[in-house]
């Protein structure tokens, strides 16, 4: 009976022509190190925003103040967004824009 070769079981395949205790394709560059700094930035962006937020509502004008809130409580729920996402190693929203012009 022939084996059939799941993902998990590929992933654990050793090197058969120079018997190495190392994984196939090993030496290919790993995804990890974009992915971490991509969080990292989503993260800084994340608190860059929550951070504005806050200097919106703290240098709002007394007739403008519904204005000031609706503004901090959109980009706030933005940068909280991007926390959460980066913990959670996702794309945010701010992440799915794309580039703006």
């Amino acid at each position: 009976m022939r084996h059939t070769a799941s993902p998990a079981y590929a992933a654990r395949r050793r090197c058969q022509i120079c018997s190495n205790a190392r994984p196939m394709n090993s030496d290919l560059p790993t995804r990890t190190g974009k992915a971490r700094s991509s969080r990292l930035v989503d993260l800084l962006c994340g608190v860059l925003f929550v951070v504005l937020a806050g200097a919106i509502l703290a240098l709002s004008d007394q007739p403008t103040t519904a204005g000031s809130i609706l503004a901090a409580l959109v980009v706030g729920g933005l940068g909280v967004e991007a926390i959460f996402s980066a913990t959670r190693g996702k794309r945010s929203l701010l992440a799915r824009v794309g580039p703006l012009p």
